[in-house]
Order: C-alpha cells, then structure tokens, then sequence
C-alpha cells in the first residue's frame, strides 16, 4: 500500500505535463524539497507520515545488491494549501483522516501534540508547557515499565488484574503530578533546560530514577496499610491531593536526607538505590502516624475526622503540604533533640475561608520512632510488601523404634 504523507506548501513542488486535459487526477511530475543545510531555519518539519510508518522503518533499512533495479514506493500526499484559512480547514480535515486510520490504535498525547506543533497550531507561548506535559507523560509511561515499579496507570484497556482489589490511577493523574514535580522542585527542575524546556533523553531518564526512588520510599512506609494502589474513595495516600503534596516535599526531604546531588544533575550520593530509599524513609516516616480515611467525614461534635475532607479545591492541596512539611519538621526536632519521650501534634489542614477539612492529633513517641528507623535499616520497608511472618519450626516426629 502507499505510504501517506502530509506536506507543508513550501517543502512541495508540482510541475503538470503538457498534455491534453483529462478528467480525473491532474498528470505531472512532483518534487519534495528536502533542507540539506544545517542552519536552524532548515531544521524546521518538513510534514510528516499519516500512514506507513512501519513501512518506512521497513524500507530504511533494505539494501539493495548493485544489479537489482530500484524499488519503486507509491506515495500519497496530502499538499497543504499555502493561504492561512484554507490551510486551517484542510489541516482540520487531515486530522479527522488521521483519527480514523488510526482507529485500531488511536494516538496517544504525545502524538497528538507533535502532529499539532507540525501543524502551528499550538500557541508559541504554551509551547513550553506542552513540552513539560510531553516529558511528563514519557516519564511516567518509563516508571510503570519498570520492575517492581511503583507507578503503575489504567488507561483505556490497560487496568489493573481482576480480583487483585488494586485501583491504578489515570494516566492523567499521574502526568499532572510529574509535571508538577518536574517544574517545581530543584532536583527534578535543574535537569532540564528550562528555558524552552526541549526534550532530553538523558535528564527525562535521570528525572524518573529519582522519582522511583522516591515513590518507592513513600509506598515502602504505607506497606502495612492497605494505602498504596487502593481506592481514592477511601484514602488520601494514594491520590492527586496526596501524591502531589508528598512530591512537592521532594526538595525539603532531599535537603534533609541528602539523597541527590544538587552540583551534579540526577547523581545519586548513596551506594545504591536501595540506600537512597532508606535515607528518605527515615525523614518521611511521619506520614505512617496520620490516618489516610477518607470514608469518615465529622465526628458527633462536627469536628472533621481523618482525611474525607481533603479535596482539590479552595486552597486545600497548599494547606495540606504545609500541614505534611511542619510534621516532618517537628517530628525530626522532637526525635534528635527533644528530651521528651512522647508529645502529641495538632495536625490540621483549612480551606481558603479559614474552615477546618481536616484535624487530627498525632502522637509522637520515641521507642516507636526509633523503632520504625531500625527497621528501615533491616530493609523492611524497601518493597512496599506486607512483612513476612516469622517461620514456625516443625516439629519432627519421632520415629517408631
């Protein structure tokens, strides 16, 4: 089948032959013009394929012997119009094609957005943010490939196993939460250049090792609760609100655990990762002291309980990060430097009218403490897996004499 390709006016060129007119399809000779110049101005997209993809990898890479005839390759083109409004509707109508050839698999984000960017039809200051949510979407498309990942994502026929009671998150509550990550935090955000934000292989894969490391502390320290890749209708762990206030305390936790490098970009300071993952677990382990309920809402007194009120409106993700990140910040004072054994916390979370969503009183003790760092010390909390139960010694039956 021909190959269909798209055409920018400028990069095409038609010649009709001089022969008596017919009716049908217009006869002559075609010239695509190709840049051989290495200026910027010539990198610019020429068009690009509609349908044939596979099948352009596929001649790419045939040799041909010298006595063998070239092979000749149909090509379909679709030429755009060089006036500007005529140019916009028949790109509209290229992008309907698009969609319906691309029916068996429909085109993802990325693919939309490079088709649209080809097209100019994305507003020059918004490029950067859509190169931030392209990076993302890559980012966390490389984290749920990964072997004990823990990010996984539902999108269309992509869920979770049956029967295994998980609830993945949308692919794009995860994209917003990288995005999010990426442009705000040092660790993450001094990887790329961020002036234009251009895709980088390299900081794109240094960018998700650091947020593996970091999801897998935080999953690790949840491994007795049953949190991570549970229900959003019953805990504020496992969701947007959660998960973007817990990374937005990357930068705080790594200045504290002293994990990743901030002369060098992406370097790891720790031996291995597994290091790395115990190192932020000491400092996050406050998190395992609050409860994460959401199905209970006030108490008889009207007074909120755990977490139900924590929602994605009226200032309330801030709120909660500060709430999280003062947490942290007493709990690691009252540890190392405290001579109290135990203190109890007013945790407490308010929306933009000062009302209270959420309260709670943690309390602090010690012995718990460093009872939690001496297991993350043995390991316990690097898979995110329920502890194994300590093995029974059989008794061995005595043989008949």
């Amino acid at each position: 089948n021909a190959i269909i390709v798209y055409l920018l006016h400028d990069n095409f060129e038609f010649d009709e032959l001089p022969i008596a007119e017919i009716d049908g399809p217009e006869l002559g000779n075609v010239k695509i013009k190709v840049p051989i110049s290495n200026t910027d101005e010539e990198k610019k997209p020429i068009g690009f394929v509609i349908d044939g993809q596979h099948r352009l990898k596929a001649l790419q890479k045939l040799s041909t012997e010298s006595d063998e005839e070239e092979l000749l390759v149909p090509v379909v083109v679709f030429h755009a119009p060089s006036d500007a409004s005529e140019k916009n509707e028949f790109d509209a109508f290229i992008l309907r094609q698009m969609d319906k050839l691309n029916r068996a698999a429909q085109l993802s984000d990325n693919e939309k957005l490079t088709v649209q960017q080809i097209l100019n039809h994305v507003d020059q200051t918004d490029v950067i943010k859509d190169r931030q949510r392209s990076t993302s979407n890559l980012i966390v498309k490389s984290l749920d490939n990964t072997t004990d990942s823990p990010l996984k994502f539902r999108s269309g026929s992509k869920k979770p196993p049956k029967d295994s009671g998980l609830s993945w998150l949308d692919l794009s509550v995860w994209v917003n939460c990288v995005q999010r990550a990426i442009t705000s935090q040092r660790c993450l955000n001094m990887l790329f250049n961020t002036s234009n934000f251009q895709e980088d292989t390299d900081a794109r894969n240094k960018a998700t090792k650091v947020l593996s490391i970091y999801l897998r502390a935080v999953r690790g320290l949840v491994r007795e609760k049953p949190l991570w890749e549970a229900s959003t209708k019953s805990q504020r762990l496992y969701h947007n609100v959660g998960l973007m206030a817990l990374l937005e305390l990357l930068d705080f936790a790594n200045n504290n655990a002293s994990v990743i490098s901030l002369v060098t970009k992406g370097k790891i300071k720790t031996q291995s990762d597994e290091e790395a993952i115990k190192r932020f677990q000491k400092f996050l382990k406050p998190i395992t002291l609050l409860d994460w309920d959401a199905t209970v809402g006030v108490d008889s007194d009207g007074n909120p309980l755990a977490m139900a009120g924590i929602q994605k409106q009226k200032r309330i993700p801030i709120n909660f990060h500060a709430s999280l990140k003062e947490l942290l910040e007493v709990c690691k004072e009252f540890q190392h430097e405290s001579e109290k054994s135990s203190m109890k916390h007013k945790f407490e979370v308010k929306d933009s009218t000062g009302l209270v969503v959420c309260q709670q009183e943690v309390l602090l003790k010690k012995k718990l403490l460093d009872s939690i760092d001496k297991n993350i010390t043995k390991g316990d909390y690097i898979k995110g897996a329920e502890p194994k139960k300590k093995a029974t010694k059989k008794k061995k039956k005595k043989k008949k004499s």
